[in-house]
């Protein structure tokens, strides 16, 4: 399975809902699509401060590119991240 076509049908796919789904929904589905399908992929959550709040973003990435969410992932700083053996490891930029 091609990641970065898969990446590209679920964000097809999520335009034809009628509730948009969030950054960290579309995420999460290509992860388990991927893993299932064996790809070594990562789940990356990131965070920012956005006026008085915090603001998250989650992204996907597969041997280091971003395939899914890399438009908003640049203004994000790495927190965590969900790796291809299903762990947590912490992430630096």
């Amino acid at each position: 399975m091609n990641p970065d076509r898969a990446a590209y049908l679920v964000e097809v796919a999520s335009q034809l809902q009628l509730r948009k789904p969030t950054c960290l929904h579309k995420a999460l589905v290509l992860y388990g699509l991927l893993r299932r399908k064996g790809v070594e992929v990562d789940l990356v959550i990131g965070a920012k401060k956005a006026a008085d709040a915090l603001a998250a973003h989650a992204w996907l990435e597969h041997q280091g590119h971003i395939i899914l969410g890399a438009a908003e992932a640049a203004c994000y700083a790495p927190l965590l991240a969900l790796d291809a053996a299903g762990g947590l490891a912490r992430r630096t930029r």
